[in-house]
């Protein structure tokens, strides 16, 4: 998991600034790129 690569204990956390950033969530951005 991502999450865990970048060292995000809280994965919902992580999936939040994610999306911030990218617009997108973990899933779609793995959906799509």
């Amino acid at each position: 998991m991502s999450s865990e690569l970048l060292h995000f204990s809280n994965q919902s956390h992580f999936c939040k600034l994610f999306k911030q950033y990218t617009n997108y969530t973990p899933k779609e951005f793995r959906l799509w790129f």
